[in-house]
């Protein structure tokens, strides 16, 4: 995924200028300040990657949301960090780390030629990648019917 990224951001300051401008990604930033876009795209695949509790738990809590799906998504009760790769209408893809702390949540948006399942193919291998980092095991698929009503992270 860093491909996409001609700039990565620390701490951005996005009321000095353009919101969140193609190919730049935003680290450090709150849970909030995704909620604001999360709602204007389309999901298109979602993962949970380990760092705050084992593959296990995270199952288990998904196949409780499947049996029990809420009216709206809160991506929170997962209980581990979840990645949401999207589109919006303009063509642009829009990638969303939600760190359950919070506060270290990642953002950015980018449009490339290259094909929709080469896009996800490459989103789902850095989650793959990042999750084996902290857990030793891929990520895993929250399925995008699950991601209904009002989104929040």
């Amino acid at each position: 995924m860093n491909e996409y990224w001609k700039k990565d951001i620390e701490y951005p300051e996005p009321a000095n200028g353009e919101i969140l401008p193609l190919g730049v990604r935003y680290d450090y930033v709150s849970s909030s300040f995704l909620n604001g876009f999360v709602n204007y795209v389309k999901p298109v695949s979602a993962r949970v990657i380990g760092r705050y509790q084992d593959r296990t738990k995270s199952a288990e809590r998904i196949a409780a949301w499947k049996k029990n799906p809420p009216m709206h998504a809160e991506l929170r009760i997962i209980g581990d960090d979840v990645l949401l790769l999207a589109k919006a209408a303009d063509g642009a893809w829009w990638f969303f780390w939600f760190d359950c702390d919070v506060s270290d949540c990642c953002i950015g948006r980018f449009k490339t030629n290259d094909a929709d399942a080469d896009v996800i193919e490459k989103f789902t291998r850095c989650a793959d990648f990042q999750s084996k980092e902290n857990i030793g095991t891929d990520s895993l698929e929250l399925p995008i019917d699950l991601l209904r009503g009002w989104i929040s992270f």
